[in-house]
């Protein structure tokens, strides 16, 4: 602490003590546990031995200091940071831009980055990150006469910069909790946003403090929807004709949405935040997402919750506290989702491909219902009819999506218009429910047709409540062919049967037979090595009888064979390869118990 008294030497007053702030107090601390004799400052340097600070421009001007080891308890070093700062005397607040605010676009735009770039989800990326935060970090110091602060900020990101996107964002959380110029001059910047009075000015500070802004707000773990009902604080000093606009909107029948386009820290403690200035923002979540600060705040005591840019509010009513002189002004926070950002945002960079790859269960079918999220706009539910799964396990005909549209921490959105056929791409959910995967679904057209040939890792499964395998077939509910160009990991050849239908001599197979056309030839694909043709003879009868009777479980007949029914209950190509994989095998062991048979009977 340092003596900030008029006449900071002298004995016949009392002294006032204030603290340094957050990161000049770690670098006095780090130099005084080292066994230094000074700590150097951006404006002073402190002498350990004499116990004063010396300014580093005049050494004539010194004051005494004093070491004093302290809780976080005593919160109101820190009240400022609980309360609205503005920028802008005339924009107490700003419009509705999506849940991807424009100073986190203009980033990624710096950087040259893709969606599937962002640190949370590459490794070589956050560190590319780490590095140019660190360097735009310096920079702004040097623009404020605050270097070395900010190269011990820049110092402290760097150390993290290879230890992985989680170690990177706790430690962005840890300094930006810090009361330092880095995160008043991030939100100053980000306050602007909206203002074509501002507008270069805060796109300038894209390129120095971008980087840190978007590793903060890349959050690699999962963004909790805070509690429905819970209560955040955050106080403000408003002149009237602030107060007056809040005013103009709380008097609206209908409340409009307004947004928050900084990081905002509220805290969760009342007492924290009413201390500074003339109104109390008492914010109710109804459906938002928020981090809590606490586990990496050097003041946990504090419990600081930031509310992410792009979170918007309305102003529900306000009152004015005659005894403690101060206006108490109630919102309602809530995500906000733009249908336009879902049109703009399209995610059709992303190859056809990787979505197949990197989800685990496809569909194909027609979208009956969506039903709207009343708290959050551009966030749905939807009833599928499934027509076919082209990746993962069999699903039933009727499923329901939820999470559809724009969710925070994704990037790709979905639409999924009623009564439309689309590709979906899916994960597991709960209950049965399924969400969509960080992708678009695909419009089915003719031209998918050859898309899906062309692409390996599908195959063609029926619903569950598919009863009937002959009518799906014939109903043609699944893309006509996919994955036809893929690579076979174990070479195929046929078998072919030709079985000519007449009179024979044994029982057991004209049974079978005899609903059967005079002629009929078909080919089977199977996985084994030659070509075997099965003619008319007893030897070939009697090799097809044997087969039928021993697979009559399945409900196999000749028109299996024949290619007339060849789909298996749930599945059009994989059961079916299966199948003959299956087939073919029988057939073979078959085939040699008959000519040992044969030949036993010769010795005979």
């Amino acid at each position: 602490m340092w003596n900030a008294s008029l006449n900071p030497f002298s004995n016949c007053e009392p002294a006032v003590w204030r603290y340094y702030d957050n990161v000049d107090n770690i670098m006095i601390e780090d130099a005084f546990r080292a066994g230094e004799t000074h700590a150097i400052l951006d404006e002073y340097t402190i002498d350990f031995k004499h116990q004063i600070q010396i300014c580093n421009i005049d050494q004539n001007k010194q004051r005494p200091i004093k070491r004093l080891e302290c809780t976080t308890k005593d919160q109101t070093m820190r009240a400022e940071r609980f309360a609205f700062d503005l920028i802008n005397p005339k924009r107490p607040f700003s419009g509705l831009y999506g849940w991807i605010p424009p100073f986190i676009k203009e980033t990624v735009k710096y950087l040259k980055i893709t969606k599937d770039q962002l640190p949370s989800k590459d490794k070589d990326i956050a560190s590319m990150i780490v590095a140019k935060a660190a360097a735009g970090i310096i920079e702004q110091s040097k623009l404020i006469g605050k270097q070395r602060q900010g190269e011990n900020l820049a110092e402290r990101l760097l150390e993290k910069k290879d230890a992985g996107t989680e170690e990177i964002w706790k430690q962005c959380a840890f300094l930006y909790s810090l009361d330092s110029f880095l995160y008043r001059k991030m939100n100053e910047a980000m306050r602007l946003v909206g203002d074509d009075e501002y507008k270069e000015e805060w796109r300038q500070k894209v390129r120095l403090l971008g980087p840190f802004c978007l590793l903060l707000w890349d959050s690699p773990f999962s963004k909790t929807a805070a509690p429905r009902g819970k209560v955040f604080y955050r106080g403000a000093d408003l002149n009237d004709d602030l107060i007056s606009i809040f005013k103009d909107d709380c008097d609206k029948e209908v409340k409009p949405r307004r947004s928050f386009q900084s990081f905002t820290s509220c805290s969760r403690q009342k007492n924290i935040a009413k201390v500074y200035g003339n109104v109390l923002f008492i914010m109710t979540m109804k459906h938002g997402f928020t981090v809590n600060l606490k586990p990496y705040s050097k003041f946990p005591d504090e419990e600081e919750e930031l509310i992410f840019p792009g979170v918007c509010f309305t102003i529900d009513r306000m009152k004015f506290d005659e005894n403690a002189k101060k206006y108490y002004i109630y919102l309602s926070l809530m995500q906000q989702f733009s249908p336009l950002e879902c049109d703009k945002n399209s995610n059709e960079d992303v190859p056809f491909s990787t979505k197949v790859q990197e989800s685990p269960i496809i569909v194909f079918g027609t979208s009956l219902k969506k039903h709207n999220d009343v708290n959050i706009r551009n966030l749905f539910n939807v009833t599928l009819l499934v027509s076919c799964i082209l990746k993962g396990q069999p699903t039933q005909r009727i499923i329901h999506i939820v999470q559809a549209g724009s969710l925070l921490g994704r990037r790709s959105c979905q639409r999924l218009n009623i009564n439309q056929r689309y590709i979906v791409f899916l994960e597991p959910f709960f209950d049965g429910t399924y969400r969509p995967t960080d992708f678009e679904e695909v419009p089915y057209n003719n031209k998918i047709n050859g898309l899906l040939e062309k692409t390996c890792g599908l195959s063609r499964t029926y619903p569950f409540t598919e009863i009937n395998h002959r009518e799906a077939a014939l109903t043609n509910k699944c893309p006509p062919t996919v994955s036809v160009y893929c690579p076979s990991e174990i070479p195929s050849t046929t078998v072919t049967l030709l079985t000519t239908i007449a009179t024979t001599t044994i029982t057991s197979t004209e049974s079978i037979l005899t609903t059967t056309t005079t002629t009929t030839t078909t080919t089977t694909t199977t996985t084994t090595t030659t070509t075997t043709t099965l003619r008319k003879d007893p030897l070939d009868l009697a090799i097809l009888s044997l087969l039928l009777d021993d697979h009559q479980q399945n409900n196999l007949s000749l028109s299996f064979f024949q290619g007339q029914n060849h789909r298996s209950l749930f599945s059009d190509d994989e059961a079916r390869q299966n199948g003959t994989n299956g087939l073919s095998y029988i057939l073979i062991i078959n085939l040699i118990q008959l000519i040992f048979l044969n030949i036993l009977h010769v010795i005979l």
